[in-house]
């Protein structure tokens, strides 16, 4: 299976988004949605969890299709909301249990402000829960692109780091001695430790490269300011107060980083000058940010390739020479002077 196909738990958040819409369109209240999601057999992990996790993994579905996968985070919000709790803060709740990555637990809060802005604004939730679904799996397309893009640098960084180890133990096998000089020389211990030095300064310069690219959690929100406005806006009212709305919850329910509000006052002008529907500017420029955020993660990832020849001339090859060279000239050294 190409892994930009497998879903993944950003996939799941949106299935999640999704059926509730459909529940909230067909007439059923916000708190019954949920308890209805978590009275499903299959959203429940304690019911057969095992058997199919195990199918998922052998069918290369990862962490699992739908909402199987955060059956423990629906009964979570199911509990938090029979216990009294608002939506936002059951949502969010959910993202401060930290079973989950970074990317879903942050597209838990994301959940939770949109509903809280939809509910604020009298905007129609089950319409605001589709768009939030279609931003969710956007930005799970977008870590499916990215993770492709960067398994080949991946891989390239973990073959080189192991490189002079490989080149020691190939050396033993046809009869060399370099490990023995490694361990028992003087010579041999300055080399052994110089070279694990080097290997260990390349292989954290490379996971830093790699880190960089593949870039933080900020980018889930990529867009999500202009999204969460246009929300605020199908409910009515000034603009003004609709990017208002949006800034008060968005530090309420603690979804951090930046809100961006610059980037919304652009958007906001010009559907104040134009008389332009605001909801629809605003829709289309967080679609394109969204665009712009891929392809700017994959050139970081084209542009990785060529950054991680820079570990690789100034330590990993140093190591390989310290590692094997140098010890196949002390033993030959030791050879002629003995």
């Amino acid at each position: 299976m190409n892994g930009a196909s497998v879903p993944t738990a950003l996939d799941e958040v949106s299935a999640v988004a999704d059926r509730v819409a459909a529940l909230l369109a067909a007439g059923v209240s916000p708190r019954a949605a949920w308890g209805h999601l978590a009275a499903v057999e299959w959203a429940q992990p304690e019911k057969g969890s095992v058997t199919r996790s195990r199918q998922r993994e052998r069918s290369g579905a990862g962490s699992g299709s739908g909402v199987a996968g955060n059956g423990a985070a629906i009964h979570t919000i199911a509990e938090a909301l029979a216990s009294g709790m608002a939506v936002p803060e059951a949502l969010c709740a959910v993202a401060e249990e930290g079973r989950q990555g970074l990317p879903v637990r942050r597209a838990w809060r994301m959940l939770g402000v949109t509903w809280a802005v939809a509910e604020e604004s009298g905007a129609p939730l089950a319409v605001c829960l589709r768009d939030a679904s279609a931003a969710f799996a956007d930005a799970a397309s977008a870590e499916r692109d990215r993770a492709v893009a960067l398994a080949g640098p991946r891989a390239t960084a973990r073959l080189v780091t192991v490189l002079p180890l490989i080149s020691v133990l190939g050396g033993t096998l046809i009869g060399l001695d370099t490990v023995h000089i490694l361990i028992a020389t003087a010579g041999g211990w300055i080399c052994l430790v110089l070279g694990l030095g080097l290997m260990l300064a390349g292989r954290a310069w490379s996971a830093a490269l790699l880190a960089k690219a593949a870039g933080s959690g900020d980018r889930m929100t990529t867009g999500l300011a202009l999204d969460l406005v246009a929300v605020a806006v199908r409910g009515g009212g000034p603009l003004e107060t609709a990017v208002d709305r949006v800034e008060r919850q968005w530090r309420r329910l603690g979804l951090g980083g930046s809100f961006g509000v610059e980037r919304v006052q652009g958007v906001v002008e010009l559907a104040r000058r134009s008389g332009a529907a605001p909801a629809e500017l605003l829709r289309g420029e967080a679609a394109r940010q969204r665009r712009a955020g891929v392809a700017r993660g994959r050139a970081d990832a084209a542009s990785l390739a060529v950054w991680l020849m820079l570990p690789l001339g100034a330590c990993v090859l140093p190591a390989f020479f310290v590692l094997t060279v140098v010890p196949m000239f002390l033993g030959v050294l030791g050879r002629v002077t003995g």
